[in-house]
């Protein structure tokens, strides 16, 4: 069975880079064969509201969400990851 790839955007963008890690390598992988899908749901408000100048690296962190809703692969609702079956999930 196919792998897919699940990022978790845990940490606050306003106070870490690390988040802005994780769009990457979301980004970086949408080329492949591998499902990836992006869990922002945590902080969809500060994403909803496009003010990417109180976000680290913002204006790259915002380029990334673009490109990532494009290819449908952010996801708003609040997820178990334990429960996702045949999912790699990744904590950012």
């Amino acid at each position: 069975m196919r792998k897919k790839l699940l990022i978790n955007i845990r940490q606050d963008p306003r106070e870490s880079h690390k988040p802005l890690e994780g769009l990457r390598i979301a980004t970086a992988l949408l080329p492949t064969d591998i499902p990836v899908t992006v869990n922002i749901s945590k902080y969809k408000k500060i994403f909803e509201n496009n003010k990417y100048e109180e976000i680290i690296d913002g204006f790259l962190f915002f380029q990334y969400l673009q490109v990532l809703k494009e290819y449908n692969c952010l996801d708003l609702e609040i997820r178990d990851e334990r429960k996702e079956r045949n999912a790699i999930v990744l904590n950012f």
